[in-house]
């Protein structure tokens, strides 16, 4: 395959949103402190999209969480005013992973609704940084990747989420509310 239709090819596969969607992750994972600041953050409770982002989290902690409680430390938002959507990283101190959520700005239209499959499948995979996995040393040991983050990043978003964000404690379903909702999915 020439390298021309190859490039066509990439493009024909991501669609528009899907394309803004990987450049917010991107930057979600490589923004130090300072290009934060300069796009803006605000607390996550007082977001219109919070309850959306509280039923997310009970539904990823009912499907893969640990049992028990379990304390989710959700950073600040940070907007970005040319997008149509916000981010907020989850740190998950039990599941030793940090989550990259979008946020929309028009607010929550049903907490209640249930995600299906293929968005679940974002927020264990693309969207979901596996703390013993997914980090290495520094920026050089990176050398590239799309995936990988360095530790001083993550150090600085855990101490970020601890600090400055808001700590929201969740309980995992029974396994017979588990398995209602599950027949209720979509």
């Amino acid at each position: 395959m020439s390298r021309r239709r190859a490039h066509r090819f990439v493009q024909c596969r991501l669609s528009p949103p899907l394309r803004a969607w990987v450049l917010a992750l991107g930057l979600a994972r490589a923004l130090p402190a300072a290009a934060e600041a300069e796009l803006g953050s605000s607390p996550a409770d007082r977001h219109p999209d919070y309850p959306c982002l509280v039923a997310l989290l009970q539904q990823l902690l009912d499907a893969d969480g640990p049992g028990g409680t379990n304390t989710f430390h959700i950073g600040r938002v940070i907007e970005h005013p040319d997008q149509d959507h916000d981010t907020v990283r989850v740190y998950w101190p039990r599941s030793q992973a940090i989550l990259l959520v979008q946020l929309g700005r028009a607010g929550c239209a049903d907490p209640r609704q249930r995600h299906d499959d293929l968005a679940l499948d974002w927020y264990r995979g693309k969207a979901r940084i596996d703390l013993r996995r997914d980090v290495v040393a520094d920026e050089a040991a990176m050398r590239g990747s799309s995936y990988l983050v360095s530790r001083p990043w993550v150090d600085e978003v855990v101490r970020d989420a601890r600090e400055r964000g808001v700590a929201l404690t969740l309980r995992r379903a029974s396994w017979r509310a588990r398995r209602a909702a599950a027949a209720q999915s979509p």
